[in-house]
């Protein structure tokens, strides 16, 4: 493949994004075919870990938001961090657009001049990020699977049920998610959308076939 192909994968948290990407990773390991996979969780954890490239985001949230989300150690304090932003709309617009933007500079700094990248973030929509991929990977589970999943997550991402409802509810749902993606390739005239549904626990086949599908797309030699 002699240019790089960037694939958006979303959806919302707990419909499996990760688990899809791996395997798609490990599928394409074993034919030969080189896939990067990038995720915008892996910036907001260097983000929140105090790492060096993100000092300059670190002032501009401690600044909005005050000294008392920052610890000691100089990362910033998720439970402090969270209930100021997932309780308030205004406050979660405010975050999300210092981060986002500063996160989607250090994934394209990742991206390389040839092949196939994989940037899995639930929140393209959201974050108005959609330039970033030229087709996009929608995931999407049932509800009673994605909440049955989520609660594994309990006292390890997430503190308690209403933070997981809170994360939730304040995403697309993935119809609209997949509107707003068409209406925005329309606009652009060009980009594809894919569909990849995890609840019945796909085979190794099935990511196999989806990982062709999309190969198929972009004309991958």
């Amino acid at each position: 493949m002699k240019d790089k192909y960037l694939l958006g994968v979303t959806g919302l948290p707990g419909c499996g994004k990760s688990y899809v990407c791996r395997t798609l990773v490990e599928i394409g390991r074993e034919r030969g075919i080189n896939i990067l996979y990038l995720r915008f969780d892996d910036e907001r954890t260097k983000l929140m870990n105090n790492s060096p490239e993100y000092t300059q985001t670190k002032l501009e949230l401690e600044d909005i938001f005050g000294p008392k989300i920052i610890n000691n150690d100089g990362s910033i304090s998720e439970k402090i961090l969270y209930p100021i932003i997932y309780n308030n709309q205004v406050n979660m617009d405010i975050y999300r657009l210092i981060t986002s933007k500063s996160m989607a500079i250090q994934i394209n700094k990742k991206i390389q001049k040839e092949g196939i990248h994989l940037i899995e973030w639930g929140l393209f929509v959201e974050d108005n990020l959609l330039q970033m991929a030229n087709d996009y990977l929608v995931i999407n589970c049932s509800p009673s699977v994605q909440t049955s999943r989520l609660k594994k997550r309990l006292n390890t991402k997430y503190n308690s049920l209403k933070q997981i409802k809170d994360r939730i509810n304040l995403q697309l749902t993935n119809s609209e998610k997949i509107a707003r993606i068409q209406e925005y390739q329309k606009n652009i005239s060009k980009g594809k959308v894919y569909f990849f549904n995890t609840t019945d626990k796909p085979d190794k086949n099935q990511y196999a076939n989806l990982l062709e599908q999309i190969i198929a797309g972009i004309g991958y030699e």
